[in-house]
């Protein structure tokens, strides 16, 4: 399938996807302002919406209006118009946050927090407009309405989304309320008595000041007594809420047993018998959001905040009511405006990303058309197929209880544990729940009969909850309102990401099958940019005029320019006609496709001390990329004049761009497949599928045209997952997609140096647990970072990225998951080491389950890997690894004119080495061959310099080599020309020609790639790289093959021959070893005991002055670095 097939396919649905910079981590802080932009700040004019739809949203809240859920979205307030000869592109496409007063949220949202913020949305069920309000505590203290309207078949359905559902409460056990109602007036009438009377004794014992004691006496007297009235006023709601409830749920039991039946009470009576026996483990996930949430939100003096147990209760979640609902416009798509579209195509044709090829003529679409294809919102687009749409209502009240934790524990609760300077574990108890969801279900005809299910509230589903501190003598009876405020908040922010017009969809078909690993990529294809050169560009620094010309030091930079930030960055030149040729790989997933995004190039002048300049930028829609002709499947070269801002700019850009698709099943793979027996074509596969989808489908009486065609193409998507991911990949296409998915860990702990009797037991929580993250490193180069899990012995991540690789057949994936700890250095629990080569020998998609090795402790890391090619074929230098080290023969030959008697030096960004002359002139030579470390090696040159023995060694010549083009794991013979001229930009421009040619030389070279001993310096400088380094030697370690004897023994500089030798003793051959062989062979091993935790190590004083000696040097570093160009590099992708 090409591009022009990736762009026309319609945008998709992802289920669960991990947190990234495009969909963040719901915060408190985020939710507050979304209630405050919505209008919920108590006004009695409600000049603005609760919850808007996507059309109402201001441009900077968009993206903040997305964070947390797993949809589609589109803007069209930052989009650019069409670019005309007449209308340049002078609007900037990017998008903008402003501040907001977070104090003043707090105090709306405790002024609206029971205020039900009635609003009008568009329902993502039925696509129908509905009235909507957030449940508040009244909810569940009050009889809903009884509404006896019928639900209307047509396209006006009934606003009141409760009406039919309320539940008519029987009067409570009027004794005993009385009796609890009697007994706490005595209570207050007592505690008054004794307020007053301890009042006038105090004041009675004061000296007398005249009426200033008795009216100081009069005023705390009344505070106490309204703050007295205002317990018992609460005291009395809580008493006859617990017996309302209590009186429904006994009402409910005498229905179940009725000749008469209620409409749920068979269900309810189910639900209280499964309740209890449900896994607490099945809520884990909900448990994993709402620690997101708070972790993510926490004030500064909270270092972090764990959920460490989670249990339902015995009392169960009862269902006030279930209807159904009519189809309503659910088969036709909703725009961002909430007009309902006549005609289209859908999403839902095909589950998943809609990867089945699916065929439009866009040359019959109008503008408007696109414009509305452009505005559909998750959830809004039209549903193909059969489906049901129902409501329920649900409310949870907890039961009654006594003090004690035993008694408690019967409701559902949280156990939290803030860590603040000490741990602080809280005891969050829930005692009611209400709200209302809708969900539309797509049927199948294929077990378990339902495919994709959309949910959203009707409303923001009320949640109260209370926390309790936990101390040595038991449960404390004081509720923390703080505490109990951010946790509901929390929970309130967590659950608003799913109020309508929001939605989440979910894949039943595969929940229910237990297949939660991923069988396709989210990215559709690859986007590659080569930037060549720039010229005639403003000067970034102003010249001196008669003493300096101006320059420039500039770089470019690649992204989507709605998105804004960049994804990739060339090296910095300082030249005003720089010329990079570097090569950008940028991945294209639906979110781009989705909003029209359009691809941005960037120029930039980069300074130390402020932000850089913006010389220029040129923008191509990305859509136009994938359907041209010339840039679908093929390198296309162009040269574009640099616009701003607004208006022109001077200079042009020269680059070159292309798209290119994933394959789709190839012949090789259908030969070798053996999911479907007799297939080899895809023709025989496609009459395969459509004879079995025709048979399924045979007796369905409505839409039954529509309902094949949807079934066929489903069944083909199937079809081919299951085909490419049971073969291995086509060695045709060595570049690809790979994507990582990290779901969880399990028994997960640290290595006990200590002896004692309780070692071998596995515990769930503790002090001693580790607060695990997980760094996925690829090629030696980190590229996704997990967010971190506090104290938790099986963290649940489900957490992962896509990268692009260049050749699966050589990469390697590295897992490292590390222990955050306060004031000490992460420690590295364990790695696991997973060569693709082998991974995919079988089949083109794993998931399992790995041991953790070589690091302080034990655990199991359940990951999932899929590769899908693309239809790229690189050159074999481009297929290499980024870091390398470079390793070059003793000698080197060549002529070269006006050299005689020059010492040949060697360098790269890393290290450095010389050649002497050998004898009779021909060429140079060493002892030993030279080893040069390597960083970003498609970007960086390999400089021979020829230099003559002086005071200050001249440069009579040189030789510029680009490692571009030296292949991996190969010997090469590369014959390089050798120049005179201008040194610094040779060594810094990919040009044709240096100067004037005096020579060449031949050199034998061969580039290893990885990380190696030759990479200290760098590992030692950037920590990200450091951490790396310790993945991979603690990998090495735990297969047998450790590089810390080559850390050791090797530097950055080549330049010393001497041996590497210590002289130490050989233990193998005795055994015995004195004080100085101990010294020596700890010596020796000391990174491994140390990583280990073990020799000084052990203890938490060495490794906290560790702690403070590489913050110190990491600080030192930023400070050199201040005077350094940086280009804008985008650093490691995290979920937080």
């Amino acid at each position: 399938m090409s591009g022009l097939e990736d762009a026309e396919r319609q945008p998709g649905r992802r289920y669960g996807g991990p947190y990234t910079p495009h969909n963040p981590v719901p915060t408190v802080q985020h939710y507050r302002e979304e209630k405050e932009a919505r209008g919920h700040t108590g006004k009695s004019d409600r000049e603005a919406e609760e919850y808007k739809t996507e059309n109402q949203n201001v441009r900077e809240d968009d993206e903040r209006e997305q964070g947390g859920k797993d949809t589609d979205h589109s803007t069209t307030d930052g989009e650019r118009p069409p670019d005309t000869p007449d209308s340049p592109t002078d609007n900037d496409t990017s998008e903008t946050s402003q501040p907001k007063d977070t104090k003043a949220h707090r105090k709306a949202m405790k002024k609206s927090r029971n205020d039900p913020a009635e609003r009008q949305v568009t329902d993502p069920v039925t696509h129908l407009p509905v009235t909507i309000h957030d449940f508040t505590k009244r909810d569940l203290e009050t009889v809903p309405r009884d509404d006896t309207e019928k639900i209307d078949s047509g396209d006006n359905e009934d606003d009141s989304g409760d009406a039919d559902l309320g539940v008519l409460f029987p009067p409570p056990e009027y004794e005993a309320l009385t009796g609890d109602v009697a007994r706490l007036q005595r209570f207050v009438l007592g505690l008054a008595s004794a307020i007053v009377v301890a009042v006038a004794g105090i004041m009675a014992a004061m000296p007398a000041y005249g009426h200033i004691r008795w009216i100081l006496g009069a005023l705390l007297t009344a505070g106490l007594l309204v703050g007295l009235q205002q317990y018992a006023t609460k005291k009395t709601k809580d008493i006859c809420s617990r017996y309302i409830w209590a009186a429904e749920r006994e009402e409910g039991k005498k229905r179940a047993h009725s000749e008469i039946p209620e409409s749920t009470a068979w269900l309810n009576q189910i639900l209280g018998g499964v309740w209890p026996l449900v896994n607490p483990d099945l809520f884990v996930s909900l448990a994993d959001t709402l620690e997101d949430v708070m972790q993510a939100s926490l004030p500064r003096m909270v270092k972090m905040v764990s959920v460490e147990d989670i249990g339902q209760g015995s009392e169960p979640v009862r269902i006030l009511g279930v209807r159904w609902l009519p189809r309503g416009q659910a088969a036709k798509a909703v725009s961002e405006d909430g007009k309902v579209k006549d005609e289209g195509k859908n999403d839902r044709r095909v589950s998943g990303e809609g990867e089945q090829m699916q065929k439009s003529d866009t040359n019959d679409k109008s503008d408007d058309d696109e414009q509305q294809d452009q505005n559909l919102t998750e959830g809004m687009e039209a549903e193909e197929g059969d489906f049901v749409n129902v409501e329920i209502a649900f409310a949870y009240r907890a039961k009654p209880t006594v003090r004690g934790a035993k008694s408690r524990s019967k409701n559902a609760h949280l156990y939290l544990a803030f860590y603040l300077p000490f741990k602080l574990p809280v005891w969050v108890e829930i005692h009611g729940l209400i709200g209302i969801v809708r969900m539309r279900l797509q049927l199948t005809p294929d077990p378990p009969f339902f495919s994709l299910c959309t949910l959203s509230f009707l409303g923001q589903p009320h949640v109260s909850v209370s926390c309790t501190p936990l101390t040595k003598h038991g449960l404390n009876i004081m509720d923390v309102p703080l505490i109990s405020n951010f946790v509901q908040s929390a929970v309130d922010a967590a659950a608003a990401q799913y109020v309508a017009p929001k939605s989440l969809t979910l894949d039943l078909k595969e929940m229910l099958v237990g297949e939660d690993f991923k069988k396709d990529t989210t990215a559709r294809g690859v986007l590659v940019v080569r930037v060549r050169s720039a010229k005639g560009f403003k000067e970034g620094d102003a010249g001196i005029p008669l003493i300096q010309d101006g320059s420039a030091d500039v770089y470019v930079t690649v992204g989507w320019a709605k998105f804004g930030k960049p994804v990739w960055s060339s090296r910095v030149i300082t030249s005003m006609e720089p010329v990079w040729d570097e090569t950008a790989f940028v991945l294209v997933t639906p979110d781009e496709l989705n909003i029209h995004e359009r691809v941005r190039l960037q120029l930039w002048d980069s300074d130390r001390g402020t932000a850089d300049d913006d010389l220029g930028r040129v923008e191509v829609d990305l859509k136009e990329i994938m359907t041209d002709p010339k840039t679908n499947g093929h390198m296309c070269n162009r040269t574009d004049k640099l616009r701003a801002f607004k208006g022109g700019m001077p200079g042009e850009l020269e680059w070159s761009v292309g798209y290119f698709s994933k394959t789709r099943v190839l012949d090789s793979q259908l030969e070798q497949q053996d999911v479907i027996p007799g297939v080899n074509t895809l023709d025989e596969l496609k009459a395969q599928v459509n004879a079995s989808s025709e048979r399924k489908l045979r007796e369905a009486t409505r839409n039954e045209t529509s309902e094949t065609d949807q079934q066929k193409a489903q069944d083909l998507k199937e079809r081919c997952d299951e085909i490419s991911i049971a073969t291995p990949p086509p060695s045709e296409y060595p570049s690809g997609i790979l994507s990582v998915v990290v779901h969880n860990i399990t028994g997960l702990e640290i290595e006990s140096l200590s002896k004692s009797s309780d070692n071998d037991v596995e515990h769930d929580d503790g002090d001693d647990l580790p607060s695990a993250f997980v760094d996925v490193v690829l090629n030696h180069a980190a590229i996704f970072r997990t967010r971190t899990k506090p104290k938790n012995s099986k963290p649940f991540f489900n957490a992962g990225c896509e990268r692009f690789v260049r050749d699966w057949q050589s990469a390697e994936v590295h897992l490292g998951v590390w222990d955050s700890r306060p004031h000490e250095d992460d420690a590295l629990v364990g790695t696991v080491f997973l060569p693709l080569a082998e991974i995919f020998k079988d089949r083109s998609q794993i998931a399992g389950t790995w041991p953790l090795s070589g690091g302080i402790g034990f655990g199991r890391l359940r990951i999932s890997l899929v590769w899908r090619s693309v239809q790229l074929q690189l050159p074999q230098p481009m297929r290499g690894w980024d870091v390398g080290t470079l390793e070059l023969q003793p000698r080197i030959r060549g002529r070269v004119e006006g050299v005689d008697g020059c010492t040949l030096k060697l360098r790269t960004d890393l290290g450095k080495g010389k050649y002497s002359g050998a004898e009779g002139g021909e060429g140079w030579k060493r002892d030993k061959p030279l080893r040069l470390g390597v960083n970003k090696r498609f970007r960086k040159p390999l400089v021979c310099e020829f230099k003559k023995h002086g005071v200050r060694d001249k440069v009579v010549a040189f030789a510029v080599l680009w490692l571009h083009d030296v292949p991996d794991g190969k010997d090469h013979t590369a014959v390089v020309p050798v120049w005179t001229g201008d040194l610094k930009r040779a060594t810094a421009n990919v040009d044709d020609k240096y100067g004037t040619k005096v020579g060449e030389i031949e050199v034998q070279l061969r580039m290893w790639p990885g990380l190696s001993g030759w990479h200290s310096k760098l590992a030692a400088k950037e920590m990200d790289v450091g951490r790396v380094m310790e993945v991979v030697e603690c990998a090495g370690e735990a297969d047998g093959d450790s590089r810390e004897d080559e850390a050791e023994s090797s530097s950055s500089s080549s330049d010393s021959d001497s041996s590497d030798d210590d002289g130490s003793k050989d233990l193998e051959k005795d055994g015995k070893r004195g004080p100085v062989d101990s010294l020596k062979d700890y010596k020796r091993h000391r990174k491994t005991l140390h990583r280990q935790h073990r020799g000084a190590m052990q203890w938490k004083g060495p490794r906290t002055a560790q702690w403070v000696q590489h913050k110190a040097t990491a600080g030192a570093h930023r400070v050199a670095d201040i005077f350094h160009h940086h280009e804008g590099t985008p650093g490691m992708e995290t979920e937080v």
